[in-house]
């Protein structure tokens, strides 16, 4: 799962355990256009010019980020959806809304 991809490079997730971070609510942030192309969800944020891609599994977070909800939600729709286990769910989930939220693209509430 963490073939996640973020401006057109392969992302590195990171452990985040926090329990914080799973009740934190994520919200999408600002002006964002996206689209598919080859795959793959194209982000752009509209207030710097810049694109994101996003995999599959990335679209899917993304999708799921489209209403907020907590972490623990979308980890717990992901581990329905894939055949994945629990903590690399956890880990891929809260690498990708860290680095969401550190470009801007979403906020943690």
């Amino acid at each position: 799962m963490c073939e996640i991809l973020i401006q057109r490079a392969k992302y590195t997730c990171q452990d985040m355990t926090d329990t914080s971070v799973s009740e934190s609510t994520v919200v999408a942030a600002g002006d964002h256009l996206t689209t598919e192309l080859e795959g793959e969800l194209v982000i752009l944020d509209a207030d710097s010019g810049t694109y994101y891609g996003l995999n599959e599994v990335g679209r899917r977070i993304w999708e799921l980020i489209d209403e907020p909800r907590s972490v623990a939600d979308i980890e717990r729709r992901l581990l329905e959806e894939y055949d994945v286990e629990r903590e690399q769910v956890a880990a891929d989930v809260r690498s990708l809304v860290d680095d969401l939220a550190t470009r801007g693209l979403v906020s943690l509430e």
